[in-house]
């Protein structure tokens, strides 16, 4: 603690030291004169015999380490003061350091945000996603189905609490004349309870809400509360039409609050439930989205192998679960496990730019030792020792890299948002991207680091200046070594550099490969919209009803209009676009000329989508063999479909003419409906777009 005392107590520092000092020579003046000699001459030999008070002091101080502090402070103001002398070099070195610094930081931001933080969820990493998984077919995450999931919620003894929810689209009508479409989810009543998310005003969902006809309640985000109701104080019982049915507002979520990664904004959630008889309550339909909290002291490994029992009794008891399994993941994991080799490599390319960095200002410095030979020689004949040389150098670099570091930070602070707009929506926004105390440890950090990596091998060399040539006139001491030093440098800029150009080469060149693939249609002067339909007034197509007469109707009107439009060439509907943007359906399907398998896991299984008869023509697709839909492939005309190169394989989506009902008779006896798998909870498909 003598260094804290020196560096902000120095005068009473030194007057302790002082007074210890005389406090010795006093008693050593004391134990001559009790030996009979006089006190000027007992004052004379302790003196002789102490020494010098003041080279004394100096003793002490370096044997305390007290000088440290003080000779580093003097080290920092020496080091400024050159620094400011060569205002260029300075000026390059700094902006240098800051953009490799600068670009590190924003990358950890990102890494920091999206795989270093938890959630924002208490304990959140006892969060687990519960998902059934179909070997047979490749499928090793799907959705659930609902009476999957209550069979797991009651069965299960490794989580506290299980919670499920689909994505839907809903009408808002109300607090506005003009209606609103929402993102919206359906949940179970003890979805945000496993979160441990308590609402900011009102309650949770109720348990028996998740009975039809109890349902008709709703909790809605902070923003939507804040956007359509102005933060209306009274907004709790209040009533609210959801796509033309009544629905109580019951609670407001914190807000900030993410639902899972949040891409988009989920801003109302209505409970779960099922009417009488409803398809999507069996079996055959998986689109929930299940997740779970584990409880104290049970680790992954328990939970699979608990849920994976569970799903064996299941499929024992109920042949339709054939072949279903059930896997438990880390909730964190599994929302950022396609992202996370992004960042990584990333994260190693902004580590190459940060060397390349330091090598630059590693060869500047270098170079700049040449003018301070002569300073450096004097130093060391009065005395200065190579450490001492070697610590003031360092600490020019430190000076160096801190002050880059700083003006990379204060770029990111100015650039970060437009920085993050450049990010893909796909990216995890559970945590915001931005400054914490994590990223300015980790500034500080890497800016100290960089000062060792280009900073310790200029002090190394400089320190070894030949004193006797370097105060000749003229003279070239170390010109080898400095030499050899750059050479060394130079060569390992090149290497870098030439790394970091092969890889944006490889990554251009895919790019460019990947831009001439054949997508089988043409995006030019193409344009896309999503139409999703109300529920009540357009019920949504299902096996007892798959081609809802309100919903067709209205879509032969939209077509007749979009057609009409000036500058409209022509124009097609679907419910999947090319490249799986929007929603489709998968089946065990089978080829009718061929022995049907004995069970539906030893099927195909393919997924299809809905089109109109000028579809194809409208997205410029090409046709290899057979021809296109037209206006005569009706409900009431031989059933076709048109099938991608490799059908049947699994997941090779098939065609099926908009208008034509019969279509699901060729299956109708070997289907059974699901859901296609999504890696990761985002907004549920519509069924009409």
């Amino acid at each position: 603690m003598n260094w804290l005392l020196r560096l902000f107590h120095k005068s009473r520092s030194e007057a302790q030291l002082d007074n210890e000092l005389r406090f010795h020579l006093d008693q050593q003046v004391a134990a001559y004169m009790a030996a009979g000699i006089s006190p000027e001459e007992a004052r004379r030999r302790a003196r002789l015999e102490f020494g010098g008070l003041e080279g004394t002091k100096e003793e002490c101080r370096e044997a305390r380490r007290t000088n440290f502090v003080e000779n580093a402070l003097q080290d920092l103001r020496y080091g400024l003061r050159m620094l400011l002398k060569h205002l260029g070099f300075t000026t390059v070195a700094i902006l240098t350091l800051a953009l490799g610094i600068g670009a590190n930081t924003v990358v950890f931001s990102v890494v920091n945000s999206i795989l270093l933080k938890p959630m924002p969820y208490p304990e959140a990493n006892r969060l687990a996603f519960v998902w059934s998984t179909e070997v047979s077919q490749g499928a090793s995450v799907l959705p659930t189905a609902p009476p999957d999931f209550r069979e797991w919620r009651a069965r299960n003894g490794v989580f506290e609490g299980l919670g499920a929810c689909t994505y839907i689209n809903l009408n808002l009508i109300g607090a506005s004349p003009e209606p609103e479409r929402l993102q919206g989810a359906r949940i179970t009543a003890g979805l945000f309870s496993v979160l441990g998310v308590s609402p900011a005003k009102g309650r949770l969902f109720l348990s028996e809400e998740e009975q039809f006809g109890r349902h008709s309640v709703a909790l809605i985000s902070y923003g939507l509360w804040e956007r359509r109701f102005g933060l209306d104080e009274h907004i709790l019982g209040r009533n609210v039409n959801l796509s033309n049915e009544p629905f109580t507002i019951v609670g407001v979520m914190p807000k900030g609050m993410p639902f899972f990664d949040d891409v988009p904004s989920v801003d109302l959630w209505v409970p779960l439930a099922f009417a009488p008889g409803d398809n999507f309550n069996t079996r055959n339909n998986r689109f929930l989205y299940v997740a779970g909290r584990l409880r104290k002291g049970v680790s992954l490994e328990q939970a699979n192998a608990q849920m994976a029992a569970i799903a064996k009794r299941i499929e024992s008891e109920d042949k339709e679960n054939l072949g279903y399994g059930v896997t438990v993941k880390s909730m964190q994991s599994q929302l950022t496990e396609s992202i996370r080799p992004a960042l990584l490599l990333l994260v190693g390319a902004v580590g190459f730019v940060l060397l390349v960095a330091c090598v630059n200002v590693a060869s500047l410095l270098l170079g700049r030792t040449k003018d301070r030979e002569r300073e450096l020689a004097v130093r060391t004949a009065l005395g200065a020792t190579r450490g001492r040389l070697i610590r003031q150098l360092v600490v020019e670099s430190l000076v160096l890299s801190l002050a880059g570091g700083a003006v990379g930070a204060v770029l990111v602070a100015f650039s970060m948002n437009g920085l993050l707009a450049l990010l893909p929506e796909s990216i995890p926004r559970f945590n915001p991207v931005g400054w914490d105390g994590n990223v300015f440890v980790f500034t500080a950090g890497i800016s100290m680091l960089t000062a060792l990596l280009f900073g310790v091998l200029p002090a190394l060399r400089a320190s070894k200046t030949d004193v006797h040539d370097a105060l000749k006139e003229g003279g070239r001491s170390g010109i080898g070594h400095r030499g050899y030093a750059r050479s060394v440098l130079v060569v390992s800029e090149v290497a870098i550099a030439l790394c970091l150009l092969i890889g944006a080469g490889l990554l251009v060149k895919s790019f460019a490969l990947l831009r001439q693939v054949d997508r089988g249609f043409s995006e030019k002067n193409l344009l896309t919209m999503q139409i999703p339909l109300s529920d009540a007034n357009y019920p949504q197509p299902d096996f007892r009803n798959p081609y809802p007469q309100a919903a067709i109707g209205f879509l032969d009107r939209l077509l007749s209009r979009v057609r009409a439009l000036p500058g409209v060439r022509t124009a097609g509907i679907t419910t999947a676009l090319p490249l799986g943007i929007g929603g489709g359906w998968g089946k065990y399907i089978w080829v009718v000329e061929h022995p049907k398998p004995p069970s539906l896991k030893e099927m195909a299984s393919s997924s299809f989508v809905l089109v109109s008869p000028a579809y194809f023509e409208s997205i410029g697709a090409r046709l290899r063999q057979g021809r296109f839909f037209t206006n005569q492939d009706t409900r009431n005309s031989q059933s076709v479909t048109i099938i991608k190169k490799r059908w049947p394989a699994s997941s090779s989506p098939t065609k099926i003419p908009l208008e034509n009902r019969s279509s699901w008779n060729l299956r109708k006896n070997s289907c059974q409906s699901k859901v296609r798998n999504r890696p990761m909870p985002r907004v549920a498909p519509s069924s009409e777009s």
